[in-house]
């Protein structure tokens, strides 16, 4: 199955840190919807979905960033 993925963070770092403050998931046909408000909660969420699922991000280049940090 296809979802898709957003964070939201803010702009500026607090701490020479950025966090996620939110996070949406979304199935491609709107049977699925998860949020949470850290990356570890996004983690949990995609651990429990089908191993095959595609997950697609509206900003990869930003959103990867937390992704790759983790």
């Amino acid at each position: 199955m296809k979802y898709y993925a957003d964070f939201e963070s803010p702009t500026k770092t607090i701490n020479d840190r950025v966090d996620i403050y939110l996070w949406g998931l979304v199935s491609e046909d709107n049977s699925y919807r998860e949020y949470g408000i850290s990356i570890e909660t996004f983690f949990s969420a995609i651990s429990q979905l089908n191993s095959n699922s595609i997950i697609y991000f509206h900003n990869i280049s930003w959103d990867g960033v937390f992704i790759i940090h983790y």
